[in-house]
């Protein structure tokens, strides 16, 4: 594994995290991983889907920022390898699907100057989820406001994600399909392939998938 920064993309409930904390255990990496479950702004938004979008964006920002300034610490950085959930390619993608073009603008502008000189990936490990997987997976989570993510938010999202993640240029990233993190063994499975990843894009298919 020649990367230094990993990052984790996907739906909501795609098992990011899940797969994260068996990287980091696989590789011996650190994890620096967001908790939104706190941030009122995105809870507000999660119930109302269309208000209190730039206010969301703007805090979820500033709060990869604030994850992302951890890792230039001396101590952290120079350890070796880390995976995260804080890159700027995330809020980049959500905010394409909540914002008006205006706002959209200020947002691109405010990343770049908040997140452009701060570490970014060297490998993205990007999820890629059935929207109508997400949503039935979100109906059980335990953070109530993302039960009302609608699937046309959702297939939204699934679209923006994959226009974004997969024209990006000179980007090492792992695709995965069909992945369930509720099975250890394909999760061992993904991990290894991760560990094992030689660099440019691959895509690494699970049983069915769309």
């Amino acid at each position: 594994m020649r990367s230094k920064m990993i990052s984790v993309e996907g739906l909501p409930c795609s098992g990011k995290y899940a797969l994260a904390k068996k990287i980091t255990e696989k590789l011996n990496a650190k994890i620096f991983w967001s908790d939104f479950s706190q941030n009122s702004f995105l809870k507000n938004f999660y119930m109302s889907e269309g208000n209190f979008a730039f206010a969301a964006e703007v805090s979820l920002l500033l709060e990869r920022r604030e994850v992302l300034k951890k890792i230039l610490q001396p101590e952290i950085f120079g350890s070796g390898l880390y995976v995260a959930d804080a890159s700027l390619h995330r809020g980049r993608i959500y905010a394409s699907c909540t914002l008006n073009s205006d706002e959209y603008s200020l947002f691109l502008n405010m990343s770049a100057l908040l997140l452009d000189d701060l570490p970014q990936p060297d490998l993205i490990i990007y999820i890629r989820t059935d929207p109508s997987v997400a949503k039935a997976k979100l109906s059980r989570s335990g953070f109530l406001p993302e039960r009302e993510l609608s699937k046309e938010y959702l297939i939204s999202l699934f679209k923006a994600m994959d226009d974004y993640l997969l024209n990006l240029t000179d980007q090492d990233m792992m695709v995965i399909n069909g992945y369930d993190e509720t099975k250890e063994k394909e999760t061992e499975a993904v991990s290894q392939e991760i560990a094992d990843f030689p660099g440019g894009v691959r895509f690494y298919n699970i049983g069915d998938h769309f």
